[in-house]
């Protein structure tokens, strides 16, 4: 299938929105700025970028 990357795959809607993407055969790279929560949800089905969108010094 494809490759997708998602932005808040933790939170309440992005979780099984994520979830959906795994099981339909997607390659999933999540941004989170927990990767240890990610790894407790999702193991190593997804690839994992720290990162926060709102950490406007990592922006540039």
């Amino acid at each position: 299938m494809g490759k997708i990357g998602i932005v808040g795959a933790t939170g309440m809607i992005g979780r099984p929105v994520t979830n959906a993407f795994i099981e339909s055969g997607f390659e999933v790279t999540v941004l989170v700025r927990d990767i240890e929560k990610a790894e407790r949800l999702f193991g190593n089905t997804v690839q994992y970028v720290r990162g926060d969108v709102r950490d406007m010094a990592a922006n540039g």
